[in-house]
């Protein structure tokens, strides 16, 4: 029972981050390539072209991740923090 209530906070806490980056990316102070990082890895992963073919065992899905994963961090590491502390807010 404590693991799911540890599932649901972790959960919550990624929501509540990638909310704040389509926030902040709304900014006028965030530079345009920011923009253009955080929209190709959301579009990446909504998009039904793949570089890999999901049909490929373990690698057709591992893109994926890792493509979304380094274009959301990179983004949340480039944005200026005073405009993710307002976005939290």
């Amino acid at each position: 029972m404590q693991y799911l209530n540890s599932l649901r906070q972790k959960a919550y806490s990624l929501n509540t981050c990638i909310y704040a980056l389509y926030l902040s990316c709304r900014d006028v102070k965030v530079d345009w390539y920011i923009m253009i990082m955080l929209a190709v890895a959301i579009a990446y992963a909504v998009s039904p072209i793949d570089l890999v073919p999901d049909l490929t065992p373990v690698f057709g899905y591992l893109d994926d991740v890792v493509i979304v994963t380094l274009g959301l961090t990179l983004s949340y590491r480039l944005l200026p923090k005073e405009v993710l502390q307002q976005a939290r807010l």
